[in-house]
């Protein structure tokens, strides 16, 4: 019976152990498509991480451009002369015998000084009684004072019509005394020890003002002579009592002046090889040319124009309104940071063929084969300038040409070796989203800017999109630009 039991439960495990299921492996297939987005997915954070932490390239339009700003300055010049005062010797009351700008000679009679104040009593009868007469010359210089003063008046400024009032009172008394004091003194009843006659001692331009300039150079001025606002003018008049030892009037002997203009740094560094500089007065806008140099006075830099002409026509003023006259430059305006310079081979002009295969200017270059055969081959490089002497060869294209290459002159039997090579100036033109180098002729500046010229070989063109700071980048770089 245990026999059977037994038996049966062997025949069970058996059976059990033949229902037993075995997991066989699955082979792995190949998901092509997340492949192909985890590619994706790096080579986008990739292109993310580089573009936010590589510096950004900024880009220039070019336009075109005009150096009118600095045409356009104006200065406040500061006048040295050389200029003589000469005091009274005696107290009175002045009487003037010539105009004032007028030239007077050694000897000529330019003031009297009447101690007793018959001269001023005969004056005074003779304008009472209406014995005085303008003549036509008298009329021409009172308009001509006037017409001055209304050109350069300003709503902004009243200190000039106090001035101009002191001007008026004392040209209309030089003319009463041009006109009358030489009858009394030709009549000749004054008693000599009551009316004294004073001649020129020198020749040159007389004034009859004095600000306390006179004497003044270059050595002895300071920052506060240019203030103009503290400015003080006394000018004399005919009919007015005088002391002794005080200025009478004044003579300019020389038609030599200088006019003093305050540079900032910026003008100083574009002027310091200056010379010679052409300036214009704003008061009748006359236009002169005069020596040219850069002076110091308390650590600020001036500029000095030597003048030689014209003195007497601004002998009354001490402050002058002008500009800097430059031919007006029309070019492309780029950035000064824009500008670099790359290195080009020269080629003698002498060796440049038009023809061959192709109508662009090339050279004829000697080549030879793994045999050591020579032979010679027709190149047009890139050409960026060209000269009388040389060509200005792209150095980059090794291809084409490099150093050691031997260049042949057509119709002879004459070599050139390719080696030397030369600097131009230019820019990184980025309109195809790479950098292309672009000839540039610089024709002035204008503050942080060039102008450049718009006809120059390989050059740019009216909205290129350029590099602004080429130190960025280098030729054939692709750039992340930002407008």
């Amino acid at each position: 019976m245990s026999e059977k039991k037994n038996s049966r439960q062997q025949t069970n495990v058996r059976r059990a152990d033949n229902r037993k299921v075995v997991k066989y492996r699955r082979r792995r297939q190949i998901n092509v498509g997340m492949i192909v987005f985890a590619a994706v997915l790096i080579y986008i954070s990739v292109y993310m991480i580089v573009y936010l932490t590589r510096e950004k390239v900024t880009i220039y339009e070019v336009v075109s451009g005009k150096n009118a700003t600095i045409t356009n300055k104006s200065y406040t010049g500061l006048i040295l002369r050389d200029e003589y005062v000469i005091n009274a010797d005696a107290s009175g009351y002045l009487n003037y015998f010539v105009k004032e700008g007028s030239r007077v000679s050694v000897s000529s009679t330019v003031y009297t000084i009447d101690e007793s104040g018959a001269v001023s009593s005969f004056l005074a009868d003779a304008s009472a009684n209406g014995d005085i007469a303008f003549s036509a010359e008298n009329e021409s210089e009172l308009r001509k004072l006037i017409s001055n003063f209304t050109y350069s008046q300003s709503d902004l400024s009243f200190d000039n019509i106090y001035d101009f009032k002191l001007d008026m009172e004392a040209k209309v008394l030089e003319c009463i005394n041009l006109n009358n004091i030489k009858q009394l003194y030709d009549a000749n009843n004054l008693s000599q020890g009551t009316f004294n006659i004073h001649t020129a001692e020198k020749t040159g331009i007389v004034e009859y003002y004095t600000d306390g300039y006179e004497g003044k150079t270059e050595a002895t001025l300071t920052s506060a002579d240019f203030n103009i606002e503290k400015y003080e003018k006394k000018s004399h008049i005919s009919g007015e009592l005088i002391e002794n030892a005080t200025p009478a009037y004044k003579i300019i002997n020389t038609e030599n002046w200088s006019v003093y203009i305050k540079l900032s740094d910026e003008e100083r560094e574009k002027y310091a090889d200056t010379t010679v500089m052409r300036v214009k007065f704003l008061k009748d806008n006359r236009e002169v040319t005069g020596n040219f140099a850069i002076c110091y006075i308390d650590g600020q830099a001036y500029g000095r124009i030597d003048l030689v002409r014209y003195m007497s026509t601004y002998a009354d003023e001490r402050f002058v309104e002008l500009q800097i006259v430059e031919e007006q430059v029309e070019g492309l305006k780029i950035p000064k940071s824009s500008v670099v310079e790359k290195d080009f081979y020269l080629i003698p002009s002498s060796y440049a063929y038009k023809g061959g295969a192709s109508t662009d200017t090339g050279f004829y270059k000697k080549t030879f084969d793994d045999a050591g055969n020579e032979s010679v081959e027709f190149i047009t490089p890139t050409i960026y300038k060209v000269t009388d002497e040389y060509y200005y060869v792209d150095a980059g294209d090794e291809k084409l040409i490099k150093e050691g290459d031997y260049l042949v002159m057509e119709g002879s039997t004459e070599n050139f070796r390719v080696s030397q090579k030369a600097s131009l100036k230019g820019a990184y033109n980025v309109n195809n989203g790479y950098c292309v180098f672009r000839n540039v002729e610089i024709l002035t500046e204008t503050g942080d800017y060039y102008l450049v010229d718009t006809g120059t070989t390989y050059g740019l063109k009216v909205y290129d999109h350029i590099v602004i700071d080429g130190s960025m980048v280098s030729e054939k770089q692709v750039v992340f630009t930002i407008n």
